[in-house]
């Protein structure tokens, strides 16, 4: 990879002492960098909500659209880059505990530079902003290769335990994501949340019991993972336009053997 040149816009130590604090949606000619160094509160990123805790970080490419709101008295360092083509490319997203890297003393050593103002500060800070930038984006690489692995994880959970009752925050906690970012990590490799995969995927399974047999419609809810029948039809219903009795209904005998016949060929 070529080198690559950053030059540093502003960088600032903010803190929010004045709860709720809420930022409404903008954008910057440049990419941000904000990490957390205490409170809570939320992120949203072009319609992507995120949580921040203590020592988290967002990544902000230029023009993208972002808000933020604290719901309690915050701190976190901010800076904003302009990059040449050759930067490396991160995505934006929100990335979480950062206590045992290198952010925090990065920062640190940014705002001593500002504080004492020596000459050259302005180039070791640019200096030390791109270590800030390469930091990132070796983690993510890193990162992303992890979290794809845990999502699968996650999948194959509910692809094996559909038909019981699962708890998607306990699964989060299962991959050492909280709830939130792991939502945002399962949209991102999925394409969808993973309530919805979970109803779909109990779903598909009802249809091909409707499909395939006789069962009471109370029997196969409960196989499917519902505590109820009435749920399950709603849910049902919703999806896919009828009723499980309707659907049931339109699969005569013929259509029943034409269906096994087309998926007999298919295999």
């Amino acid at each position: 990879m070529a080198d690559f040149n950053i030059s540093v816009k502003y960088t600032r130590f903010l803190r929010y002492e004045k709860i709720p604090f809420d930022i409404p949606t903008h954008t910057h000619p440049y990419c941000e960098i904000v990490y957390y160094t205490s409170g809570t509160g939320y992120g949203c990123i072009e319609g992507t909500k995120y949580r921040y805790t203590p020592n988290s970080y967002v990544f902000i490419p230029t023009g993208t659209e972002h808000s933020e709101y604290a719901e309690t008295v915050s701190a976190h360092y901010l800076i904003g880059l302009m990059c040449n083509k050759d930067a490396p490319t991160i995505p934006a997203g929100f990335h979480e505990d950062d206590s045992n890297g290198l952010l925090p003393d990065l920062f640190g050593k940014i705002q001593e530079e500002l504080r004492k103002s020596l000459p050259y500060y302005e180039t070791c800070i640019d200096a030390l902003a791109k270590q800030i930038l390469i930091y990132i984006a070796r983690r993510f690489a890193v990162e992303n290769e992890k979290a794809s692995s845990k999502i699968d994880m996650a999948i194959n959970f509910m692809n094996s335990h559909f038909d019981q009752e699962i708890d998607l925050h306990e699964l989060a906690k299962s991959t050492y994501y909280s709830y939130d970012y792991f939502r945002h990590l399962f949209a991102k490799f999925k394409g969808t949340s993973p309530q919805r995969y979970l109803l779909n995927l109990r779903l598909e399974h009802a249809t091909r019991q409707l499909e395939q047999t006789g069962l009471p419609l109370s029997s196969i809810a409960q196989g499917v993972g519902y505590h109820s029948a009435a749920a399950f039809s709603i849910d049902f219903k919703k999806k896919y336009g009828k009723t499980p009795s309707e659907y049931r209904a339109s699969y005569t005998p013929n259509q029943q053997n034409l269906q096994y016949k087309e998926r007999h060929e298919e295999e």
